[in-house]
């Protein structure tokens, strides 16, 4: 099975300058201003001897492109994950939806025709940010000190009951990951670069400079952790390897590398080893440096939006922010742009099939009163309400980009139809009604929906508000309940207390939809919300949980049948198609809105940011597909 196809062309940097200079120009491209004096100084090399010997040549960037400057962002957590994310490069890359896989740090793989062995390729030549080649052993290294290392806690991507995983040194370029069992979903994974990056996410780690405080090792780690005010060595490796930890000697592959951080400030400067070029040979990313401040003060981070202090910005903002940010736009120099949200539906209420109450049990349970609810939600009022306009009607169900999606699915059951939901209910026994007009159930109590909800997500009180308006309307009383904390919204999950949880439905694309399913799946109970009992006992192996019906049961062999499969099998469509029809018609989560109109702010002097076709989410590592390294500026 061959590796993604490639969309950005892979030449050899030295055939890459002779072939610029042999095409007319007088000269190989330049080396970048910035870097020139350290090479003319003898500091760094050239850039062909900086590069990979076949860089990553990227054909959509600007051949016009102005190198230099420095991009203005702001942050609101002291940590700067979002700044990580933008500097970051993996192994891989998602395209914008998050359906292809595309090659960056990496050469390309080799899936096995039985997807139980992966061999990675990587760029000969390729080097880390101070000079030192990035070879096969920095992944033997990420294994053997940290994933693979019993004295750190697994993750449980890499464990598996039926073996261990063997990871293999071919030669400098070239590693063989061997899998006790089919396990193509390591390609959904590292698409995207947070899984496939430096840190412990990543399969690789700079070893030449971690080795020091690792005391398998070094066996001076554990005093350095006690000088350092760690508890262990353990701690103070950790610490290291977090991609968000601002040091300035750590080896990177990142574009951009701390430089200095001044309280609120921070300084990233471009590395002058970044395995990237554009067409015409010359180095990215194109832009010297990224100037970060942090306010983790909302106001204050909204009035420097306003004040015209960011060139970029997605992460902090969402779709109720649009009126503001148009409002402030001619001052704040920018303009927006318009990405699609890769949430699914973005409030999804899950009747819980194990729930500890007998009456809703056996009415979860009804194919009918599930459709009935559906039905009886005004989704587009939902929309205009609440989203602005800004959103659509959108059942539980993956992004229809996704190649296994049937088109029909985006409508089936989602439409405003209160006659026939009323009829359902009626056909259901739920036909008598007390003086109030609520609908009684078997046992004479009064039909009550508790949808149980973060109180943290702004848009769940409205939204649930116009769901229990509708319900209303059917005789179906809905309490909102809001939880404080998602910590405090697990433990009742975990302890059955969740009658009819309420959580939006992500993990819509090929990253997650195997390898982190959630309700989709049957691997975790603590994120199944609509079964978790029968995922419990499906996960044990029958030790734990409750026994489900067959039809669950044979609903989860055929997920494991088609989580077995490459994604360029044309099984993959087929089984995906069957597996996931189910969801579409049975209507286990209640789906209501999603795929909303999300905010991208692209200061009046950036360049090279994609315009149209945009999508924004963590399944694609949010910045990635927008390609930072091909951004410019004007000025």
């Amino acid at each position: 099975m061959r590796g993604p196809r490639p969309r950005m062309a892979v030449v050899t940097a030295a055939a890459l300058l002779l072939a610029l200079a042999a095409g007319g120009c007088r000269k190989a491209p330049p080396e970048v201003p910035m870097l020139l004096p350290r090479v003319e100084a003898g500091e760094l090399p050239p850039l062909a001897e900086r590069l990979p010997e076949q860089p990553l040549v990227v054909s959509t960037a600007d051949p016009g492109a102005i190198q230099g400057g420095s991009l203005r962002l702001l942050d609101r957590e002291a940590r700067a994950w979002s700044t990580a994310q933008l500097r970051m490069a993996g192994l891989f890359r998602y395209d914008q939806v998050g359906v292809e896989v595309l090659p960056d740090i990496a050469l390309g793989y080799q899936l096995a025709a039985d997807a139980r062995s992966l061999t990675l390729s990587l760029r000969p030549g390729h080097r880390w940010s101070d000079g030192q080649p990035f070879t096969a052993d920095d992944l033997i290294f990420w294994w053997e000190a940290y994933a693979g290392n019993p004295a750190f806690e697994p993750d449980p991507f890499w464990r598996f009951e039926t073996g261990e995983m063997q990871v293999t040194r071919l030669d400098d370029s070239r590693v063989r990951f061997d899998f006790p069992e089919p396990y193509p979903m390591v390609v959904d994974r590292w698409g995207r670069a947070a899984f496939s990056a430096e840190g412990p996410e990543g399969p690789m780690l700079p070893a030449h400079y971690l080795r020091r405080f690792h005391a398998d090792y070094d066996p001076g780690a554990e005093a350095l952790a006690e000088a350092e005010g760690f508890e262990d060595w353990q701690a103070l490796f950790e610490d290291r390897i977090a991609p968000t930890r601002f040091d300035p000697e750590r080896p990177s592959l990142f574009a951009w590398l701390p430089e200095r951080r001044d309280g609120d400030r921070l300084r990233f400067t471009r590395n002058p080893y970044f395995h990237q070029v554009d067409a015409a040979g010359r180095q990215l990313p194109y832009i010297d440096a990224v100037e970060v401040r942090v306010h983790e003060d909302g106001d204050a981070f909204r009035a420097a939006l306003s004040n015209g202090e960011a060139d970029f910005e997605a992460y902090f903002i969402d779709t109720p922010d649009f009126d503001a940010l148009e409002a402030g736009a001619a001052q704040g120099r920018y303009a927006l742009r318009v990405a699609t949200d890769l949430h699914g539906s973005m409030f999804t209420i899950h009747p819980n099939r194990n729930a500890s109450d007998p009456v809703l049990r056996e009415l979860f349970a009804q194919r009918d009163f599930r459709w009935a609810l559906s039905l009886g939600i005004d989704r587009e009022a939902i929309v205009r309400e609440v989203f602005g306009g800004r959103a659509r009607p959108y059942p539980a169900l993956p992004l229809p980009e996704q190649p296994f999606f049937d088109p029909s699915w985006a409508t089936l059951h989602i439409e405003h139809d209160p006659a026939t939901a009323g009829r359902l209910l009626d056909g259901l026994g739920l036909d008598r009604r007390d003086a109030e007009g609520r609908r009684l159930r078997a046992d004479g109590q009064a039909l009550v929906m508790r949808l149980e909800m973060l109180a943290s997500d702004p848009l769940n009180k409205p939204i649930c508000a116009a769901v229990e308006r509708d319900w209303r309307g059917l005789g179906i009383t809905t309490e909102c309940g809001a939880t404080a904390s998602p910590a405090r919204f697990l433990e009742g999950q975990a302890a059955g207390q969740l009658l009819s949880p309420v959580w939006p439905t992500g993990r819509t694309t090929r990253f997650a939809l195997r390898s982190d399913p959630r309700a989709f799946g049957f691997t975790d109970p603590a994120q199944q919300w609509w079964a978790p009992e029968w995922t419990r006992w499906l996960a044990s192996e029958g030790r734990e949980g409750s026994q489900p019906p067959a039809e669950i049961q044979d609903l989860a062999q055929r997920f494991e049948a088609w989580r077995a499969l490459p994604a360029e099998s044309p099984d993959y469509v087929r089984l995906g198609r069957a597996y996931f029809a189910w969801f579409a018609e049975a209507l286990p989560m209640i789906g209501t809105v999603g795929l909303q109109e999300h905010p991208v702010l692209v200061g009046t002097r950036l360049r090279g940011v994609p315009a149209e076709g945009l999508y924004w989410g963590s399944d694609t590592n949010f910045y990635t597909p927008y390609l930072p390294p091909t951004w410019w500026l004007e000025d």
